[in-house]
This record gives C-alpha cells, structure tokens and sequence, in this order.
C-alpha cells in the first residue's frame, strides 16, 4: 500500500467529506474515492460508511489511529535514514598499500592535507589485495585504491580501466631500489645497473596486494630483455622479510624507502640505487568514473587541481 494512501486517508478522516478534502490534497474527487476504495480492497474491511452521507466505519476510526502511528513512524524513518546517508556520503575508503613504505604515506599526506580543505569527510583504510581492486572499485568496497605501472603501459592501462568504469590518476614517477643483506657486494657498493642485480630473486610480501609491483617489475625486466625470477615471504611487510634465510634475494623498493624508519633501521640491511632505472614506476590512484559520492568527487576534484604527476 502506498503511504500517500495513508495520508490521504487521514486528511478524509479529519473533514469527512471526499469533494473538500480532495480540494485540500490537490487531487480530483474520483481520484481519492479510488484511492480509499483501493485502501479497502487491500485491507479487507470497510473505512468509508457509505450508508451515510459521510463518515467512518468503526474499523475505518480504528484503522485511524494506526494510520497516524504507521504515518509518524514511516517520516521518522526517512529523516533518520536520510541523515545516515548524508554521513556516509562523507566516508571514503582508501586502500591501505603496506608494501611499499611511502606509497600509502604520500596518500595519507594528500588526504591530511585535503582534510585541512574539508574537515567533514572521515577516512576509513581498508587492506585490499591487488588483483580484486577493480571488482572493489566497482562493488563500493573501496572508493580510492592505488597501484603501480610501468610506465610504457600507463596509456594502455588508463584506457583498458576507463573501459570498466575505472578512472586512474598518476601522481608520480620514480625508479627502483634493491634492499639487500648488508654483506652483499652490490649492497656494499651502494649502487648498480639493473642487469647486475638480475641474478638477485626479487623477494615479495605473499599478500596480492604486491601483484602490481610485481608485473611492474616484470614489464620493467621485460623492456631489458632480462627475466627476473621471485620468491615470496610469509609476510605482508617487506620490513619482515626473512632475506637471510632466502638465498640470493632482495627487495624492490621505492628510492624514498631509504628515509623510513623501519627499513633503515635495520642495520643488517642496505639499499643499492638502481643507477639506469629513472622515472620508469608511476604510483596511480584508482577512482571510480561517474562517482556520486560527494566525499570522492570532492578528493578526485582536489588531487586534479592539486597533483601534477
């Protein structure tokens, strides 16, 4: 039954008479004489007593009382529920990247800094494997994520994803590092061309968060005509890697992974610059097109006003 059936019905009640209450509803007499006779025919029961000239039945002054309470309860519901939609427009999920140290930091800064612009919107970061970002993206299971590309596949890529209703935004461009035991020769030296380190498997966390890293790295390998091999670590952060017990492996990382405080605390372990790979890694986020969502159309609006990949 509709509930505007409901307030019809209440209206008649009060004036008891269809020609003077269909005045005061903006509707034609023959619509709400439908409309109550509609109402009965759902009820089971008389509302009208159509033996007088007008008037309630008993059940119809009985029905009345309900009707106001379903009518009270019903707006209450909506203003309720509305004022939760309005909240959660102003919730965005972010994909926590826990692999790389400074992918998921420069997005933090990015989002503290939007917050500085519209402290409304609340941030909630969510763990999200690689492969599944898109069917996330789609779903609303998250709003932003973020991923790694080579860079000759940035177009492509861009392209592919705007056909699935995806929009990818690059923020910046870096090249690589190796994070090594500290007793390695190259790790000693503090730098080395890429095809010195192909000999080195490329040790990654086993969470599917890292499967963009990995194909980056493999198109990266790929462009040099070398073919890296992996090896994975029970763990879902490269700071726990158990590289010792790994043979000849090491970690690819961003060149700022040097300043932070966890992997460069680590004084069994170095970084060696990968002295011929520049500019080749671009760190992307990912959006949905045509969003709704006030809260992310108002963080994709301030990333293109403000990034400049």
């Amino acid at each position: 039954m509709h509930i505007e059936y409901l307030r019809e019905f209440m209206v008649y009640a009060r004036i008891l008479n269809v020609s003077l209450a269909a005045a005061k509803l903006s509707m034609s007499q023959s619509t709400l004489s439908r409309h109550l006779q509609e109402m009965e025919r759902i009820l089971g029961f008389d509302l009208v007593d159509r033996t007088r000239r007008s008037g309630l039945t008993p059940a119809g002054m009985g029905f009345l009382s309900d009707a106001e309470h379903i009518v009270r309860s019903y707006d209450a519901a909506v203003e309720r529920c509305a004022a939760i939609s309005q909240r959660t427009q102003q919730v965005i999920v972010l994909q926590e990247y826990g692999g790389h140290p400074d992918v998921s930091a420069y997005l933090s800064s990015l989002i503290g800094h939007f917050g500085v612009e519209d402290d409304s919107v609340e941030v909630e970061w969510r763990r999200y494997s690689g492969y599944d970002l898109e069917e996330a993206l789609v779903d609303e299971t998250l709003d932003v994520a973020q991923t790694v590309l080579f860079a000759d596949r940035l177009e492509n890529e861009g392209a592919r994803l705007a056909g699935e209703g995806i929009e990818l935004i690059p923020l910046y461009r870096e090249g690589i590092a190796y994070w090594m035991n500290a007793d390695e020769p190259y790790a000693q030296k503090g730098h080395a061309r890429l095809e010195d380190l192909a000999s080195y498997a490329i040790a990654m966390p086993i969470g599917k968060v890292f499967n963009p890293m990995r194909d980056a790295v493999s198109d990266l390998f790929a462009s040099r005509n070398l073919s890296p091999s992996f090896v994975y670590g029970k763990t879902w952060s490269i700071s726990d890697m158990p590289l010792k017990t790994m043979g000849k492996a090491a970690c690819v990382v961003p060149p700022q992974a040097r300043w932070d405080g966890v992997l460069a605390g680590r004084a069994d372990m170095a970084f060696v610059e990968v002295e011929d790979v520049d500019d080749e890694f671009v760190t992307c986020l990912l959006l949905r097109r045509h969003e709704t969502k006030k809260a992310v159309i108002a963080f994709r609006d301030y990333l293109l006003a403000h990034v400049k990949p």
